[in-house]
């Protein structure tokens, strides 16, 4: 399944549902080789599951697939301590950037333009 999200650059057009691919992904529900575009949505907004979801993309080698990994909280944000997880490693992941929750999410949906919003209005044929 193909799913067109008009975020930007970040959520713009080509992600795949990747349990659809592999049953039960670890580390990422969609993803995005062409913008190299990972995401992971959750309902848990503890640093653990953050680390356990950045564990668990270096483990799968998928920084070789994608260059960013977002985390999608269906909730609230927290404000963590750590700015970033795994500072010096094979794949850094920044907190503050690349942790949304729904008001980080809300935020980037009204900053796009008309002609980004738009898009949401034509149908995606299923893959």
């Amino acid at each position: 399944m193909k799913i067109s999200a008009p975020t930007g650059s970040v959520l713009a057009g080509n992600q795949h549902n990747i349990n659809i691919i592999k049953k039960n992904a670890r580390a990422i529900d969609l993803g995005d080789t062409i913008n190299k575009i990972a995401i992971q949505v959750t309902s848990t907004n503890d640093i653990a599951k953050i680390k356990h979801t950045h564990k668990g993309f270096v483990a799968d080698n998928l920084q070789t697939v994608y260059d960013r990994l977002i985390i999608l909280i269906i909730g609230e944000k927290k404000d963590y301590r750590e700015s970033s997880i795994g500072n010096g490693t094979i794949f850094e992941l920044s907190v503050d950037d690349d942790v949304w929750g729904l008001a980080e999410l809300l935020t980037k949906i009204g900053n796009l333009g008309i002609s980004k919003l738009e898009v949401c209005l034509i149908p995606t044929p299923v893959c």
